[in-house]
């Protein structure tokens, strides 16, 4: 005797999809997490690869490299490569002329995601290369100190950071201690779509590449910069010309803060909630102040 057998009913059916959809509605936020846990690991990791490459850098010369040097008009990034296992791109920027020179557009055709951007940032404006363009912009800029700085001298700042206009500073420089001094953090990068934006050139001495203590992290102040396309919101800036004044906010697509490399070489996350007077405090190198361990 044939038994006839019982499917399932529409409405079984739609109980077990939304049952399904719930489950996935719940288990995603907990995946982005986790990928963001992954890349913000990545990222610190990166910051360390640098801190590292400054301090080999420093063992060589006894000093760290200058934020801007005027009179070959180029920035501190290029320099550590060497201490970076990236002495190939190194040899090809060629030294004794100025960044924007064509002999330099051979090195500013090279990228330098995997070691110079954080991977919690969108994709997108990494490159952009005409007869006077930056090149490669990372994520990563060094600490120039409090106020504005020019393409050629620091008389807007109102206090030093370790990564001088003009200056090479070393260890014993930064009387406040290595570990109560910022060396590295993040901004954001503009669109794909931006065009012509400097923010975070690893070669330019044109305000893109240094972060002042002005703002707290994540700070929706304008940036100052020579190129910048506005994106208010996220990294709203003003073009005020390649001489300056420059001014860089940190920011970051990390919830809640930013990495930051303090001089000593760890890496730790800074949160948007800070105050200013710690943050301010952090970005000295002579200030005297007197921060808690953490």
């Amino acid at each position: 005797m044939l038994t006839k057998q019982r499917g399932f009913t529409l409405v079984e059916l739609l109980v077990v999809i939304a049952i399904i959809g719930v489950l996935i509605a719940l288990l995603l936020p907990a995946v982005q997490q986790a990928r963001e846990a992954v890349r913000r690991m990545s990222c610190s990791n990166q910051l360390k690869q640098i801190g590292i490459a400054v301090h080999n850098y420093h063992d060589t010369y006894n000093m760290m490299p200058a934020g801007h040097n005027p009179s070959a008009r180029g920035a501190w990034a290029v320099h550590i490569f060497p201490f970076m296992e990236l002495d190939n791109a190194y040899d090809v920027y060629v030294q004794v002329q100025p960044w924007y020179r064509p002999e330099n557009r051979p090195f500013r055709d090279l990228e330098f995601e995997d070691s110079w951007a954080c991977p919690s940032a969108r994709s997108g404006a990494v490159h952009w290369n005409d007869t006077y363009a930056e090149g490669f912009r990372g994520t990563y800029v060094g600490n120039g100190g409090i106020g504005t700085y020019h393409r050629d001298h620091e008389n807007g700042l109102t206090a030093i950071g370790p990564f001088r206009v003009g200056h090479w500073m070393a260890f014993r420089d930064v009387t406040d201690g290595l570990t109560n001094t910022a060396l590295v953090s993040e901004i954001k990068r503009p669109l794909a779509t931006a065009g012509k934006d400097s923010r975070g050139t690893l070669i330019a001495d044109s305000g893109a590449n240094l972060f002042t203590a002005n703002y707290t992290p994540n700070s929706l102040v304008e940036d100052f910069t020579e190129h910048c396309q506005s994106e208010p919101g996220i990294c709203p800036c003003s073009s005020n010309g390649s001489k300056g004044p420059h001014q860089l906010t940190v920011r970051s697509w990390h919830p809640g803060g930013v990495e930051l490399l303090r001089a000593d070489g760890s890496v730790g996350f800074t949160p948007e909630t800070v105050s200013l007077e710690i943050w301010q405090a952090l970005a000295t190198v002579q200030g005297g102040e007197v921060l808690e361990a953490n």
